[in-house]
């Protein structure tokens, strides 16, 4: 051993071994707490003999790591970025947050890093890009790309591999722009994180999407490429519209050609473009060649159109063979509730009744009186009195309505002059333009053989006809009898005679006048069998014609029979000398 140690080479041999374990000692054997991690162990100079100083500096750590993450020192400088919001927060110093010497597989972005918050509820709070919506459920590198190694703006020097800084926030960085290449402007204006599909677009410079518009999608107008088709170039032309009016979208429903654009009635607020007709005045609706008049003023759209009619239904063509719906036409709308009793004769409604109301009709009396003469009492009638509804099809019946007095009149004489008119007319004694219903101008002698004489015809017709009863069908009615009325004057007058003349034909045999009863013409002497001559002729008729009472207490004159004989009337005394 003391022959090695005093060699010539020993002290060569000492220092190479001494200066070996003392490499062996800095190499493996360093003061430091730990390994680098994986990232600062790949830089030279942090691996060296001054590494330590690098980041331990005499200013403390946090100048020796901005010494090398420059961008991150730019960012605190212009007040921006993540680190920039921590410094107010959670303290300025670099270690705070981010720790080694844990070795290779340490990551220095941990749950240290996150604080109060963890990698998967990081909400962004140092940007006006919170994580919202569809953004809400992506991980960190969807968007950071840590698989690629990327250099931030300005550090071109600096590329990482991992890194969550200096990602851009425009949508484009990561959407590709379907749209005008820009000129919609930035996303946001129309889009948020929640529903891609529901843009927030201010269309109302251009159309307000309200009423009927609200809902539809933009390629409802936008010339865009459909579900399904070939991939279309971007971007999409937006710019690029049906039209700017309503009729480069819609097409006209309207058969009238109106003065007014669309929007006159149809506003774009309206949910649905029946809306419109509240829009529809009288005067707009006369454009359609029907002018809204009484009654129809007050009558609702769906009183004419009804929406739940198809729209050819609903406005049916006026060109089209067959329309009816204009103002003469009352048919075309309107039901005829006379059910064709006038077909032929009064083809349109308008013959009879006003356009403005259906009381009362322009029928009157003199078209009536080429049917039926409305005179007198008639006149005055309602037409219901004669013009009764059908039970069967409660229709009023104008058509055929009958003119005979019996079918409306009920028959005051009881079937009386039932056989004597053939027509059983009334009006042969009644007539229909007389104001009463009383007959005038009977000529009594020709129609019954009896002359209304004298005192006869100043008589009431009531003093021969009288009330009485009268067989009907196998019934009895009363009535006054005016058929089969006897002629006889005792069948009138009391018999003041008594019967003494009941062998005379008549009373007219003496009593040849009608105005006075008591004015006779007798002739005694053609008349009796007992001539009046000499002094009888002279003598009054009551020196032989004198009162009997009879047992009923009443006087009665007596005329037959009459004794004849001289003795019955005079005292004869016989001639003396005879016997």
């Amino acid at each position: 051993m003391r022959s090695l140690l005093l060699h010539p080479g020993a002290p060569l041999a000492i220092g190479t071994l001494a200066i070996l374990g003392l490499l062996s000692l800095l190499l493996h054997g360093s003061a430091a707490p730990g390994a680098l991690t994986t990232a600062h162990a790949r830089v030279p100079r942090l691996t060296g003999l001054d590494g330590c100083e690098q980041c331990h500096t005499e200013n403390g750590m946090t100048p020796g790591c901005l010494h090398c993450h420059r961008e991150i020192r730019a960012q605190l400088d212009g007040d921006s970025g993540y680190h920039s919001f921590l410094e107010g927060t959670r303290g300025s110093e670099c270690v705070d947050c981010h720790s080694e010497h844990h070795g290779p597989d340490f990551a220095m972005v941990n749950e240290l890093s996150w604080g109060s918050q963890v990698e998967a509820s990081f909400r962004h709070p140092h940007v006006e890009f919170s994580l919202e919506g569809a953004h809400e459920i992506l991980s960190c590198s969807d968007c950071h790309r840590l698989s690629e190694r990327t250099a931030l703006p300005g550090f071109d020097e600096f590329p990482r591999g991992r890194t969550l800084l200096g990602a851009d926030q425009e949508c484009t960085t990561c959407h590709p722009d379907e749209h005008s290449d820009g000129l919609t402007g930035p996303c946001l204006e129309c889009h948020d994180q929640h529903d891609f599909k529901e843009p927030r677009f201010d269309h109302s410079p251009h159309l307000s999407l309200a009423g009927g518009h609200d809902g539809v999608f933009c390629d409802g107008c936008h010339n865009l490429p459909s579900a399904g088709s070939a991939p279309q170039p971007l971007p999409f032309p937006f710019e690029e519209t049906r039209g700017t009016t309503c009729k480069d979208c819609h097409g006209t429903p309207h058969r009238a050609r109106w003065g007014a654009d669309c929007t006159g009635c149809h506003a774009p607020a309206h949910e649905h473009w029946l809306s419109g007709r509240d829009s529809i005045t009288p005067e707009v609706h006369a454009q359609t060649g029907f002018t809204l008049s009484e009654p129809h003023t007050g009558v609702t759209c769906d009183g004419c159109h009804p929406s739940e009619l198809p729209f050819a239904e609903r406005h049916p063509d006026p060109d089209a063979p067959g329309y009816l719906r204009r103002p003469e036409t009352c048919e075309g709308c309107h039901e005829d509730i006379h059910e064709g009793q006038f077909e032929g004769k009064h083809d349109h409604c308008t013959d009879c009744h006003s356009t403005n109301r259906f009381h009362p009709i322009a029928y009157g009396h003199e078209e009536h009186r080429k049917v039926f003469d409305l005179s007198g009492a008639h006149s005055a009638i309602a037409c219901s009195s004669c013009h009764e509804l059908d039970r069967s099809s409660s229709v009023r019946t104008f058509v055929g309505t009958t003119s005979l007095c019996k079918d409306c009149h009920e028959d005051p004489h009881a079937g009386q002059f039932r056989e004597a008119l053939s027509t059983d007319d009334c009006s042969q004694c009644h007539s229909t333009n007389a104001d009463r219903f009383l007959v005038e101008d009977f000529d009594h002698g020709a129609r019954t053989g009896f002359d209304l004489l004298g005192a006869h015809g100043r008589a009431a017709c009531s003093s021969c006809h009288r009330e009485t009863t009268v067989g009907v069908g196998g019934f009895e009615v009363t009535a006054r009898r005016f058929s089969g009325t006897p002629h006889a004057c005792a069948d009138c007058h009391i018999d003041v005679h008594r019967g003494q003349f009941a062998d005379y034909e008549s009373c007219d045999v003496c009593h040849t006048s009608h105005d006075r009863f008591d004015k006779i013409t007798f002739d005694h002497t053609t008349q009796t069998a007992f001539p009046r001559t000499s002094a009888h002729a002279a003598a009054p008729c009551s020196s032989c014609h004198k009162p009997e009472m009879h047992a009923d207490g009443v006087e009665v004159v007596r005329y037959e029979p009459i004794p004849h004989q001289c003795g019955d009337c005079h005292d004869i005394e016989p001639k003396s000398g005879r016997k």
